[in-house]
Formats: structure tokens, sequence, C-alpha cells
């Protein structure tokens, strides 16, 4: 008997009260994921699309349309390099460091791009503004 996993894992961390949505492979159990998270600390929680509404699907909604795009590695790096050393930031705080004035709106979508692309976390169950505090990911 073959069991479909539904295409969202969730699993929120005790630790950063942030929320991982990621694709499980072909190949992949519910028990598997669910060891791994009780092994970290974690809880478990299995979230599809049914479920999910409002707010964190309108994020996840908005981070998607910035997979996409392209941005020089040297500025990526620069601000990656930037929010790990902080450990924690804003994303006020970087347009106000690296983009100033006209540069303002690109800075927006590259910040939004690296965290479509995962190279920075959030916690997406809350407003994606310009206070939004971001990290760098350390789970991948």
């Amino acid at each position: 008997m073959r069991v479909d996993t539904p295409r969202l894992i969730s699993t929120l961390s005790r630790q950063r009260d942030w929320l991982r949505i990621m694709q499980p492979t072909e190949g992949q159990r519910l028990f598997s994921p669910w060891r791994f998270a009780q092994q970290q600390g974690w809880s478990f929680h299995i979230i599809d699309e049914s479920r999910v509404r409002g707010l964190t699907l309108d994020n996840i909604r908005t981070r998607s349309r910035y997979e996409r795009m392209d941005f020089p590695c040297k500025e990526s790096r620069l601000i990656l390099e930037t929010v790990q050393q902080m450990g924690c930031t804003t994303i006020d705080s970087l347009l106000a460091r690296y983009f100033m004035g006209e540069y303002r709106s690109e800075g927006v979508s590259h910040i939004r791009h690296l965290l479509a692309t995962r190279q920075l976390d959030c916690d997406i169950t809350r407003p994606l503004d310009e206070l939004t505090e971001m990290w760098v990911p350390s789970h991948e």
C-alpha cells in the first residue's frame, strides 16, 4: 500500500520559531522527517495546501515571485556575510546600509530573492515588510 506524502512538509523550530517549507522527494516517507525533527528537538507538523491559508500562503506566493530573478553574486555574498556577522537583522537595516535612494526598490527585490532561494530565512507566518527579521539558515 502506497501512502501519498503531502507536497508541503513544515517543521517548526523551538529555538528560532521559524517555519521551514520543503518539497519531499519521491521516496521520502513521513517517518524520516518526523524522526529528524525529534532528534533536533523540534516539533513536527504536516501542512498540505488545503490547510495553509492567509498570511503564510501569501508570503509563500510572494517569495516565489522573486525566485528566478538574477543578481550579481558579489552583492549577494556581501549581504549574506553581513547578515551572518550580525546573526539576525531586518530588511530595513540592510536597505539603509547597501541600497540608498533610487536603489532601494532593487534592494528589496534582491533581499526577497535571497529569501526565496533560501539563502536567507525568516518567519513566514509573520508579515513580510521592512521590519521582518532575517538570518542565514544553519539547517542546510
